[in-house]
């Protein structure tokens, strides 16, 4: 638990998407994998589901949950 809440304090959410999509982007392009690029992500988009309790955290929901939740329904469309 305290583990925990030390990575929420250490990683926020803009740092973990930012890599996410960076990785997201290599899989797509460099193996010209789509539906890998997808699941690869899914996990991400499931941390979106989770309340925001830090203050980092509700900032970055404001900021890009709505663009985030668009683009998991468009890749679930996919």
């Amino acid at each position: 638990m305290i583990s925990d809440e030390l990575i929420r304090c250490a990683i926020v959410l803009a740092e973990i998407w930012n890599e996410a999509i960076e990785e997201a982007s290599r899989i797509y392009f460099g193996q010209n994998d789509p539906k890998a690029m997808i699941n690869y992500l899914a996990p991400y988009h499931k941390i979106m589901e989770t309340r925001p309790e830090t203050m980092n955290e509700i900032a970055f929901f404001q900021g890009y949950a709505s663009d985030l939740q668009e683009a998991e329904n468009w890749s679930k469309r996919y």
